[in-house]
């Protein structure tokens, strides 16, 4: 079977102890001690768990709603709107649907942030065509808009999860903060975002050389670095996925060499769920094409295949050159593998070209 790369729903499924991080994040954003406007960002790797620690926090937020505090959560993936105008529009209708009221008594506010979006719509491209009546500029927008929330929020805190912006182009990284600069410091609207932060400093660093790093810190309030696993926690789940993926639990000699390949090599180079889920399911699925290949060589070979697939190309575009020589540490380099990597890529290395020495592939 495959192993799912589902984000956590429930603090059930909590394997990796990230419960108590969401419990932090939710306190800052109900906590009525706290600014009247909030950005916390939450940064890790792909696969590390920052979706599944927002579906945590989305959580704790419904349990701490009461009559003292109103909290009204809203879910927007800028990576489905594409381009300056569709990314304004909806991000300022997600916010419009938060300020919506049976009473009515943010129509006000909702007017003046829609005329902040135009206001900054025509300042991007002044062709956009403008209502008949007349509309305010960005500046008295924001103030009016400003001054309804201020008066008529009260208890009432809107919550906005924005989740993929590492996947973005750079430029349309670039336009959301641009945007979130304008908005973030509204009151009674808290920003929860998740990215990888090294993507989008890298691409804000683009349109910004040198202060990449300086313009998110001026827009993030709290920023949040997710912690690495415990030490042996994803060693233990790598090898229930695998028993999972192969629908029994390993034998002793199968745990016995994954334990090994894992303290040689993969425990450096596997280092989110994600890459043990798909390394989980990769050693399945070749299991059934080839059911004869030594487990540990199934370890060694898609460990190398999907951990390191530069790597993998290379290997199998030089086989007769790899059996003799291996791959020295400057082709490594060449090959993108991190320095404090390469002597787990080595290890990696040697247990594959021991198996193809070995079958005659």
């Amino acid at each position: 079977m495959i192993v799912s790369d589902e984000p956590l729903q429930d603090k059930d499924g909590d394997r990796l102890g990230i419960g108590g991080l969401a419990d932090v994040v939710a306190s800052l954003l109900t906590d009525p001690k706290n600014p009247k406007s909030l950005v916390v960002g939450i940064s890790g790797s792909w696969g590390s768990g920052k979706t599944s620690i927002a579906q945590l926090v989305a959580n704790r937020l419904d349990e701490a709603g009461n009559a003292e505090l109103k909290v009204r959560k809203l879910e927007f993936n800028p990576w489905f709107h594409s381009g300056k105008d569709l990314l304004v529009r909806s991000l300022v209708n997600e916010i419009e649907v938060g300020l919506r009221t049976p009473e009515d008594v943010f129509h006000e506010g909702a007017t003046a942030l829609w005329d902040l979006g135009l206001a900054l719509l025509t300042k991007w491209d002044p062709s956009i065509r403008k209502p008949s009546r007349p509309t305010p500029g960005a500046w008295q927008a924001k103030k009016t808009l400003e001054r309804v929330l201020r008066d008529r929020a009260g208890s009432l805190r809107i919550v906005v999860f924005l989740d993929d912006i590492d996947r973005l182009a750079r430029q349309e990284i670039r336009d959301l903060f641009w945007l979130l600069k304008t908005v973030a410091d509204l009151p009674s609207i808290y920003y929860v975002l998740m990215y990888y932060r090294e993507a989008v400093v890298t691409a804000l660093e683009e349109f910004f050389p040198g202060r990449g790093t300086e313009y998110l810190d001026r827009i993030v309030n709290v920023p949040i670095d997710l912690p690495p696993p415990e030490a042996g926690v994803m060693q233990k789940l790598f090898i229930e996925f695998l028993g999972k993926a192969l629908e029994k639990p390993l034998t002793t000699e199968e745990r016995t060499q994954a334990q090994a390949v894992w303290e040689a090599c993969l425990g450096r180079l596997v280092s989110t769920l994600r890459h043990a889920k798909r390394l989980s399911n990769a050693i399945h699925v070749t299991r059934l094409l080839r059911p004869a290949d030594s487990f540990r060589c199934l370890l060694g070979m898609e460990g190398l295949r999907v951990l390191l697939p530069a790597v993998s190309d290379y290997v199998h575009g030089n086989r007769d050159i790899f059996r003799k020589s291996g791959v020295s540490g400057d082709q490594l380099a060449k090959l993108g593998v991190d320095p404090s990597d390469q002597p787990a890529a080595t290890n990696l290395l040697e247990i594959v070209r021991s198996c193809l020495s070995t079958s005659g592939r």
